[in-house]
């Protein structure tokens, strides 16, 4: 009878316990890690006007979270309450609810027997701006005795961001601990992100690259976004960056990113030089997707209060740029394969595509939103690994790169040298046929015209002469027709002269000094100025000039010695021809000189012109009354004679 009244009892507890203790009660004993949705429900207010007074007594009406660890939002703007039990069956009783999200609003209360108690209060748009609210970890510190059972509502309000919230129980050791590995490795992969951005955009300017200046703005967007959705906790301390960085919004930016690496990869895969057309398409496309991220990143930023999903511009908005980034996605894959297809190597080009459709920005964006469900979200995630995996791999590609650029760059520079080389020759080539052909003319025009001085003139001179001599024998006056023959016969003889050294000025015959001494010799003849000649060491055997030289030279000389005779009023020219320093050639008058600082007449340009044409250089040393000094000379400096 005793042991079947022992055995009533125990059930009759057994029963009155279970009684106690709700279906959805969590049990944590202190170091267990208990995802708080897992046996929890929510009810969604869509009147936004319940108190949690009001939500305690309609529990009946609460549906079971559907995800074990994360409750999916997506859109939803009404008021969500969640409701949950927790016993503790540990001996601690120190423990902490996290709660990791970009909520609006976020009440957490404690109900009693005695009442319901505010634990947490968070509402962004009470947020004071000189202060830094937890928004993006909120924890709410508990005190649970041992077997005891804490009855938790949660009033939860998202306007802008397609959400999924997770949530935590667990003690603040266990807590802190996690936190502490999750946000040192988070924070190395931001950290390598941000110093391969700065070494990209050193490279840039370096290299004067479009591409690496691109680079860098993808992957300093890639770590914000990174920042905005894992890493948002007031860890910043500096209101105006936390607040800026609060405003952004990581879809709006991620739509930026993907424009601007479909820009990178066409870049890095040489698609305009094998798709010209298509590429034309394509950056237009590029350019669409930068240019509409930033103006919906700017609005997002200056209307930050009217942006939500009750908005109707803000939802078209949000729908649109989550198309474009999927869009996005199918066009590298779509360039992928067809890259693959033109260099026949289709199962390359698809594997490449399948790799990038798995670990690009988008697809961690999508699932992290829980807009797709590919993969159980994990901390650390691994789009972190997937993030160094992309640095790495475009970190060889830019050496690559930069090798390629320096090839190419050596070979263009070696074509260039090679090309100046080339019409270097062809311009002395040129030149040398110039110089030949000015020879040639030169040559020609001697001797046709000692021909026609020859045969022309001499001839008629001589008509003349006989002419003159019948006429003596008729005229009375014999002395008159005496001093015209003199006359015409000192004509014949110089014209004769002249006919004679035109056409011995023949090429390669005579030295350039033989040639000044025969015209030095012709004007003596002249009596019409004093002119002196000197040759310094003796002979031209230390340098022989060429012929086109001694043509170019004797030019110079001519234009000279006219100069001198037109406006000098000189009574005396002194020539002196120095081998010394190679060769020079001095004229020097003492006549009225001018002022050298003045514009050269058209004498002296020719002058110096012509000594150019062959390598010699000409000075002019003169001064009014004194005379003037003309320096014809190959070296670098005259001779000082």
């Amino acid at each position: 009878m005793m042991k079947n009244l022992l055995i009533a009892m125990c059930l009759f507890i057994g029963i009155w316990i279970t009684s106690q203790m709700k279906a959805d009660t969590m049990f944590v004993n202190g170091g267990n890690w208990i995802p708080l949705f897992s046996k929890s429900s929510y009810y969604i207010d869509s009147s936004n006007s319940k108190n949690v007074f009001q939500i305690s007594q309609i529990n009946n009406n609460f549906r079971k979270v559907d995800h074990p660890s994360n409750l999916i939002l997506k859109k939803q703007t009404k008021t969500v309450w969640v409701h949950t039990y927790i016993k503790n069956t540990g001996n601690r009783k120190d423990y902490w609810l996290g709660i990791y999200s970009q909520l609006d609003i976020l009440n957490v209360y404690r109900k009693t027997e005695q009442s319901i108690v505010l634990l947490k209060k968070y509402n962004i748009s009470y947020a004071n701006k000189q202060d830094i609210p937890d928004i993006r970890f909120h924890y709410v510190p508990f005190v649970l005795n041992k077997s005891e059972i804490a009855e938790i509502y949660m009033e939860i309000r998202n306007l802008r961001y397609y959400q999924n919230i997770y949530s935590d129980f667990t003690t603040p050791v266990e807590n802190l601990f996690w936190e502490n590995g999750f946000y040192w490795e988070i924070g190395f992969v931001i950290g390598v992100t941000f110093i391969i951005a700065v070494l990209s955009l050193v490279v840039g300017i370096i290299l004067r690259r479009r591409f690496y200046f691109l680079y860098s703005l993808y992957l300093a967007l890639i770590a914000i976004i990174v920042i905005r959705e894992e890493f948002f906790i007031n860890i910043i301390k500096v209101p105006f960056l936390y607040y800026s960085i609060l405003k952004t919004n990581s879809l709006f930016l991620l739509v930026i990113a993907m424009g601007l690496s479909m820009k990178i990869m066409t870049g890095f895969l040489d698609f305009r030089k094998k798709n010209g057309g298509q590429f034309r398409v394509l950056n237009t496309i590029f350019d669409f997707y930068v240019t509409f991220g930033i103006l919906a990143s700017l609005w997002f930023y200056i209307d930050y209060a009217n942006t939500t999903f009750d908005n109707p511009i803000y939802n078209g908005i949000w729908n649109i740029s989550i198309g474009l980034s999927a869009l996005a996605v199918l066009i590298q894959i779509t360039i992928l394969i067809w890259l693959g297809l033109q260099n026949k190597r289709p199962s390359l080009g698809i594997l490449a595509a399948l790799l990038f459709g798995f670990i690009n920005p988008v697809t961690y964006f999508f699932n992290y939103s829980r807009i797709l469900t590919i993969y159980e979200i994990s901390h650390p995630n691994y789009f972190y690994y997937v993030l160094l995996l992309e640095i790495f791999i475009m970190g060889i590609a830019i050496a690559y790169s930069y090798r390629k650029i320096k090839s190419q760059y050596i070979s263009t520079l070696e074509d260039k040298l090679k090309l100046e080389e080339e019409n270097s020759k062809i311009k002395q080539m040129e030149e040398e046929k110039i110089k030949q052909s000015i020879l040639e003319s030169h040559e020609h025009l001697l001797k046709n015209l000692s021909k026609d001085l020859h045969d022309d003139i001499g001839q008629k001179l001589s008509i003349i002469n006989f002419s003159v001599e019948n006429l003596r024998f008729a005229v009375s006056s014999k002395e008159s027709i005496n001093e015209i023959r003199s006359s015409i016969l000192e004509i014949s003889d110089s014209v004769r002269d002249l006919s004679h050294w035109l056409n011995d000025f023949s090429i390669g015959k005579n030295t350039i000094d033989e040639i000044i001494m025969n015209e030095v010799e012709r004007i003596r003849k002249t009596n019409i100025i004093k002119i002196n000649f000197e040759k310094i060491n003796n002979s031209s055997e230390n340098y022989g000039t060429s012929t086109e030289e001694n043509i170019i030279l004797y030019r110079c000389f001519q234009e000279s010695i006219n100069n001198i005779l037109k406006h000098s009023d000189a009574s005396q020219i002194n020539i002196i021809i120095d081998y010394t320093n190679i060769i020079s050639i001095s004229i020097e008058d003492n006549g009225n000189g001018f002022d050298v600082n003045n514009q050269f007449g058209n004498g002296i340009k020719n002058i110096k012109e012509r000594a150019t044409l062959i390598g010699f250089s000409c000075t002019i040393q003169s001064n009014p009354e004194k005379g003037t000094k003309i320096s014809i000379y190959k070296n670098d400096k005259p001779s000082n004679h």
